[in-house]
């Protein structure tokens, strides 16, 4: 935990008779296994992907309460932190008032399990709300499921699972619906050739682009610009 917390909290008289600080990850899992500690605060100084790896080895493996800070520029990770298990994300700069309340929810496992399955739900809320608005404005990019789970740190079995689970379509078909519903508004609203509009949205073969707009909009872009462009 960072150093400057142990002066300001009453851990006695918030039910934590042993506390430790330490200076290292390695430190961390050797004080964990040897004194049993059950509540870990993350510092903000661990480099959020280390954070991120350590709070889910914290929760999966030693199944330990996790309350993880973060630096105000790190806020994109505060979703993952939580989806990954940690009880509370708190952001520098923080206050006394709000390290207590995390520590509040750590400490009480009947409570925990109940606040973290919302919190679970709202971070992979937010999350997914990051990468659609991520797919909105670099559709026209080579973009995909490895290069957006490497983005965003999440597993790409991960994002799938949620992605379908909170949008109700899977992340593939959630890109090429966004592409081909671009490519229908430039065959509506320009005379671009439609080779150009199939690399302009994003897709690296025509014959890819044909089938999937035909898929989507019944007719051929040649045919669907004939009859609707005005």
């Amino acid at each position: 935990m960072p150093r400057s917390i142990l002066g300001f909290i009453q851990w006695q008289f918030k039910g934590f008779n042993s506390i430790k600080y330490v200076n290292s990850v390695k430190e961390l899992l050797l004080a964990i296994q040897r004194d049993k500690f059950n509540v870990i605060i993350i510092d903000s100084e661990l480099e959020p992907i280390k954070k991120l790896e350590l709070i889910k080895h914290l929760s999966e493996e030693i199944n330990c309460s996790t309350i993880a800070m973060f630096n105000y520029d790190e806020y994109r990770y505060t979703p993952i932190a939580l989806s990954y298990g940690a009880v509370s994300c708190i952001m520098k700069p923080y206050s006394p008032l709000e390290v207590e309340q995390a520590l509040e929810r750590a400490a009480a496992p009947s409570k925990k399990n109940k606040a973290y399955k919302g919190q679970k739900l709202s971070a992979a809320t937010y999350l997914i709300e990051l990468i659609v608005k991520y797919i909105d404005e670099n559709y026209s990019g080579d973009i995909g499921l490895v290069d957006i789970a490497t983005r965003f740190y999440i597993s790409p079995n991960y994002l799938c699972s949620v992605f379908k689970k909170e949008t109700n379509i899977p992340l593939n078909s959630y890109i090429k619906k966004i592409r081909v519903e671009k490519a229908r508004l430039c065959l509506l609203e320009s005379d671009m050739p439609i080779n150009d509009i199939s690399r302009k949205v994003g897709f690296k073969a025509s014959k890819h682009f044909y089938g999937s707009f035909k898929k989507y909009f019944v007719l051929t872009p040649f045919k669907y610009r004939k009859i609707y462009k005005a």
